[in-house]
């Protein structure tokens, strides 16, 4: 598969089964029946239709341009080309392509919906409309049509007919809650601080947990003279939250020094912006990744230093594993926003996740004289280093971390946990055992921790009536973990249920079968039952995985020995 994708200007060469299957699937055969080119207008689309599949947009791009140098009348090429350009922020080629498409189809959504905020940026708030209302087909082209129309006759000076837009009671919640938003910013924005705070409190009751409208309400209540009232709103969400977002703790510092406030949204252009960034982070979410790039790109257009857009967009992008796109939209967040240090750590992430582990580590190194009481930081340098298998640097960020907390929450289960695992790997198990503990303690329902707890009592027949309980959680908990089904099999294993175990790791091998551990398990169980020629074989399978030299070195031994039965035994009457 990797071979597939090369280069635009070089021949790329697919074979398939057939071109249909390809396009529906994106799967590519054994055998060559049809040849393809990227210099031909099926293999140009095939190769664009795998790029966008892998979220290579910009590669994507390239390629159904060149398709659509073949047809350019096709309205599935035009579209997909169009949607690609969007979602890659080329908005010249976004321009050209969406008035192509809308000559072919005139109502098409997100044509319109592009041409509406390019017109609306543009301040040709008439053209911007039309296009809105074009493309309104639908819940959600409806409300963006709706939201941009009163963002535009507040502009034009038409408050009261704006307000009485967005009061709509016959829309679904979600929908009557987007717009209960506007109304609260477009009073905000026009001086009406009754109309803003009904709206706000109304929405705060309803969704205290959502960071950007407490962050506006906060600010909107300390640019009027109630900062107290402010702080309680911070105050209420940070009861609430997991963490404390760095833009909130930014707002309540400036309260709290009574530095002059500025609303998160001053003019109707970032009015529009608002909604698109709340949408596409939603969508990205919920696991909507083009229509997320989609929204958050508009975002962007509508808003160029839009700081919380472009870290979305990065935050997206890591998830789908576009580190270099991630690390540019990162890099454009300046140092003076409140964000800024949480677009680093996410860039230390993407260059290790890039196999540039020392760069990312020296990132945060650099960063820790500064933000020095940062518990995001030292538990991102604690990762960074347990990656990096540099243990006792882990144990000593995760401890720095855990020295910061000063009442341990649900949330802070993840800091022992790394530690316990740095802890496990130097071998000083007490400590590792405490910390896995504490975890559990904290969050008694993390699958994680209970497997690796379970798993590392089995793996030293200790507790292991309890530790096969623990796992058995894990698993009902994920039970479509390979490895969580593999520690429960082990546990069979080592309790010498060695029936028992062959069914469970051989699901854990099904659910895994690129773990070169878990064949090994499934392998020394075979053993057991005597199944000598299947175990061999299992064996073998697990030198073609990538294993580690103390395991190449074990399994050597096992292929040309098998398993020493007097040592088995002895193991499992120490534990009768």
């Amino acid at each position: 598969m990797k071979k597939f994708l090369k280069p635009f200007a070089t021949v790329l060469s697919v074979t398939v089964i057939g071109a249909a299957l390809l396009l529906s699937q994106g799967v590519l055969a054994e055998k060559a029946e049809v040849e393809l080119q990227p210099n031909s207008f099926l293999g140009s689309y095939l190769a664009g239709r795998y790029a966008s599949s892998r979220h290579d947009t910009a590669e994507a791009a390239l390629y159904m341009r060149r398709a659509l140098d073949y047809e350019p009348t096709n309205k599935r090429i035009l579209e997909q080309s169009f949607l690609l350009e969007l979602m890659a922020g080329d908005w010249g080629r976004s321009t050209e392509l969406s008035n192509q498409l809308i000559t072919i189809d005139p109502a098409h959504p997100f044509a319109r919906l592009y041409r509406g905020v390019d017109e609306f940026k543009h301040k040709n708030y008439s053209a911007a409309e039309s296009h809105f209302q074009a493309g309104s087909d639908g819940p959600l082209g409806a409300l963006i049509a709706k939201i941009a129309q009163a963002w535009i006759l507040s502009e034009q000076g038409q408050y009261d007919k704006a307000m009485k837009m967005l009061n709509s009671k016959s829309e679904t919640d979600w929908v009557r809650d987007y717009q209960q938003y506007h109304r609260a910013l477009i009073a905000d924005v026009n001086g009406k601080v009754k109309d803003a705070q009904k709206a706000y409190s109304r929405l705060y009751r309803k969704y205290h947990q959502m960071v950007r409208l407490v962050g506006s309400y906060a600010q909107f209540l300390a640019k009027n003279g109630q900062r107290k009232a402010a702080l309680q709103v911070l105050r209420g969400h940070f009861k609430k939250s997991r963490l404390k977002h760095p833009d909130l703790q930014f707002i309540e510092a400036r309260i709290r020094a009574k530095v002059p406030m500025v609303s998160y949204v001053e003019t109707v252009q970032e009015g529009l912006a608002e909604i698109f960034f709340s949408l596409g982070d939603r969508r990205a979410e919920n696991g909507g990744i083009d229509d997320g790039l989609i929204f958050l790109q508009m975002s962007r257009l509508l808003r160029p230093d839009f700081a919380a857009a472009e870290f979305s967009l990065a935050s997206l992008l890591y998830r789908v594993k576009k580190y270099d796109r991630a690390i540019v939209h990162l890099s454009a967040i300046d140092e003076n926003q409140p964000i800024w240090l949480d677009a680093q750590i996410l860039k230390a992430q993407s260059l290790s996740a890039k196999k540039d582990s020392k760069k990312a580590i020296a990132l945060l190194e650099d960063l820790t004289g500064k933000y020095g009481k940062d518990i995001d930081l030292y538990n991102a340098l604690g990762k960074l280093y347990l990656d990096e298998e540099n243990y006792a640097k882990a144990v000593e960020n995760y401890t720095t971390a855990i020295n910061l907390i000063k009442k341990p929450r649900s949330s802070d289960w993840f800091y022992y946990y790394g530690r316990g695992i740095s802890y496990e790997r130097l071998k000083v198990w007490a400590k590792a055992e405490k910390d896995f503990k504490q975890s559990l303690k904290l969050s008694p329902n993390r699958p994680d921790v209970l497997n690796y707890l379970g798993y590392s009592w089995v793996d030293q027949n200790l507790n292991l009536t309890q530790a096969m309980k623990l796992i058995r959680k894990a698993v009902k908990l994920k039970p479509n973990s390979g490895y969580y089904v593999d520690s429960l099999g082990w546990a069979h294993y080592r309790l010498g249920k060695y029936k028992e175990a062959v069914s469970i790791l051989e699901k854990a091998v099904m659910l895994r079968p690129d773990d070169p551990v878990i064949n090994d398990h499934l392998g020394d169980v075979y053993w057991r039952v005597g199944r000598h020629n299947e175990a061999r074989f299992q064996w073998k399978q697990v030198l073609s995985l990538k294993p580690t030299k103390e395991l190449i070195e074990e399994i050597n031994k096992k292929m040309k020995h098998g398993l020493n039965e007097k040592r088995q035994a002895k193991v499992n009457i120490e534990k009768k």
